[in-house]
């Protein structure tokens, strides 16, 4: 069952909430569970999105639903989406938790069935998922959209996830390949650089960058990324580190295209 988390509900409301919510949890289809703001505000702190992402990962993969009336939202959202199914709620439907249930109630339905569709279309269900490539690192062909912000919108209709879901299945198609006579199949990017996801794994995977949109990926899962030709490389990681790589050699890339396990 897969639990959605509310985070940012102001500490006064919680209970009102709580009873609002009470028919979806009893019939079981979603878990509920909230992780408070300040007293009286919608509120999520930077400092507290840390826990907020631990507490995501104990409840097996919860998607995050928050509300923030202050703050920087931009920089909350970016610290949680890329690790978990994140959105923003609208504040309004949930201050009427305290004096309209009905109100409150509906609008969570709403939300959840849109989670739903996501979980059933979208959601990666193992480490070859084309979204658990790093976005800004892997080249795609011509032709194919952005899947990874796709990935992230939230507010659309049906149609969007079932086309999206249509549109992850040929950027597989089209990029997967055997890129040697008789070998495994990699992603390969417009780039011809092969991103290898077999292994073998070594060393460690600090949290929360072993969690990428609910998947939880094996620890020190990551790609050895080479050209398919076998000539060398130059490739600027997410932490702004340019590198070059041999010729015949590889570089351990992340999930979230860091480079990882490098070697001295």
């Amino acid at each position: 069952m897969p639990t959605a988390l509310l985070a940012g509900v102001p500490l006064r409301l919680v209970r009102q909430a709580t009873a609002a919510l009470s028919p979806i949890m009893r019939e079981g289809a979603w878990k509920i569970k909230f992780v408070s703001g300040s007293e009286k505000l919608s509120h999520i702190g930077i400092a507290a999105v840390d826990d907020l992402l631990k507490k995501a990962a104990d409840l097996d993969s919860a998607h995050i639903v928050g509300f923030q009336q202050t703050g920087d939202r931009s920089v909350v959202a970016q610290k949680i989406r890329q690790h978990f199914r994140f959105r923003w709620g609208d504040a309004e439907p949930m201050w009427a938790a305290a004096n309209d249930a009905t109100r409150f109630l509906a609008y969570v339905r709403e939300i959840l069935a849109e989670e739903e569709l996501w979980r059933e279309h979208v959601m990666p269900r193992d480490k070859s998922s084309p979204l658990i490539l790093p976005a800004n690192l892997f080249t795609r062909k011509a032709g194919h959209e952005d899947i990874w912000e796709a990935c992230e919108i939230f507010g659309r209709g049906a149609e969007h996830y079932t086309q999206l879901a249509k549109k992850i299945d040929k950027f597989e198609r089209d990029h997967r390949k055997a890129y040697t006579p008789n070998s495994p199949m990699f992603m390969v990017d417009r780039a011809d650089l092969v991103w290898k996801d077999a292994g073998p794994y070594h060393g460690s995977t600090p949290f929360p960058k072993q969690w990428k949109y609910s998947l939880k990926l094996i620890d020190a899962f990551h790609y050895d990324v080479e050209h398919q030709k076998g000539t060398g490389f130059t490739m600027t990681d997410s932490a702004k580190s340019t590198f070059s790589v041999k010729s015949t050699n590889h570089a351990n890339i992340d999930c979230h295209g860091y480079r990882s396990h490098k070697k001295k």
